[in-house]
């Protein structure tokens, strides 16, 4: 009868003593399965391994695509004509709440041509790095609303992974 030493460290289910008590048993050796060399085993693991890279690589390369795509239609995105009448409805709301600032438009720091840098480090020349709708809201906010007063600002508003997410316009009208 097998000793039984514990639970199998693996977590099999089977006991220590089950795993080591080989020699009462007969195993024939003519019907066993031959054994395949090292060398194709370390093929079939190679050949596994870069597989699942090009799957990573693919992904990748579609993901990036993708976003392509999507900064492409974002760019050439027109602002729509209620635009103005939008972010006078926003400054509005956040002034009769009390605020002192208004966030107005909000898109991905990827967008901007250094990736969001100038805004995080409050450069002057962030508006710079502004493209598509973000630079033409941009210019529509400094020619409506900085003669009155209005200061214009940027700011990164989302961490993900501790990397610059989001970058959001905003007014203040703040002394």
């Amino acid at each position: 009868m097998p000793r039984n030493h514990g639970a199998d460290a693996f977590g099999s289910g089977q006991t220590k003593g089950e795993i080591m008590d080989f020699h009462d048993a007969e195993v024939p050796t003519d019907k066993a399965a031959p054994l395949p060399p090292a060398r194709e085993i370390l093929a079939v693991a190679r050949g596994a391994v870069a597989a699942r890279r090009r799957r990573s690589s693919d992904d990748i390369s579609l993901r990036r695509q993708q976003l392509d795509e999507q900064f492409t239609a974002w760019r050439d995105e027109p602002l729509a004509a209620d635009t103005l009448d939008r972010i006078i409805e926003t400054v509005e709301r956040a002034a009769a709440q009390g605020e002192m600032l208004a966030h107005v438009y909000r898109f991905p720091s990827d967008y901007c041509t250094d990736r969001g840098r100038a805004v995080n480090n409050e450069e002057p020349d962030w508006p710079h790095t502004l493209q598509g709708p973000a630079r033409t809201l941009f210019v529509v906010l400094q020619e409506c609303f900085e003669p009155l007063g209005y200061r214009i600002g940027a700011a990164i508003v989302t961490w993900p992974l501790l990397m610059p997410g989001d970058v959001s316009l905003f007014l203040s009208w703040q002394e």
